[in-house]
């Protein structure tokens, strides 16, 4: 019975992923009582799908407006990025996310997948650090409209 149950909450949440699901709120730092000079926890749009297809890696893109994380081709369904952190702090984006992986020993669909998650940025962003927690991978981008040297 408990393994009936695991196996519908994997299914559902495959039905989920399979699609585009968007989340989107927002924080503002002035409602938070924080500073602008301390870093703040933000909550941003995104979007997660399992049909990414190309590379693996952290890329930008829509005129810098959004990033995509893509963890390339997998083997099975069961795979995607969970955001982690995000934190902006003086124009400075940081994003921490982690990779997730089918639970052992369940079954999952034999099909290949291209597991990723596209985050709308702020548009005030200059600098943007994409952390992976589970290799310590770091990619480092800086927007040609909003940086300048010395921020």
């Amino acid at each position: 019975m408990k393994r009936c149950i695991a196996l519908s909450a994997v299914v559902g949440f495959l039905a989920v992923t399979a699609g585009c699901s968007t989340i989107q709120s927002h924080s503002d730092s002035a409602e938070a009582g924080q500073s602008a000079s301390q870093p703040t926890a933000i909550t941003m749009a995104y979007e997660s799908e399992m049909r990414c297809r190309g590379e693996a890696g952290v890329f930008l893109q829509d005129e810098q407006s959004r990033v995509r994380i893509a963890l390339g081709r997998r083997p099975t369904g069961g795979y995607g990025v969970a955001l982690l952190d995000t934190v902006q702090q003086d124009g400075h984006v940081r994003i921490e996310f982690g990779e997730y992986q089918p639970e052992e020993g369940l079954m999952q669909a034999q099909m290949l997948t291209y597991p990723c998650t596209r985050v709308e940025l702020p548009e005030d962003w200059a600098r943007l650090t994409v952390t992976n927690s589970n290799s310590g991978a770091i990619w480092e981008f800086y927007h040609s409209h909003n940086y300048k040297a010395g921020s």
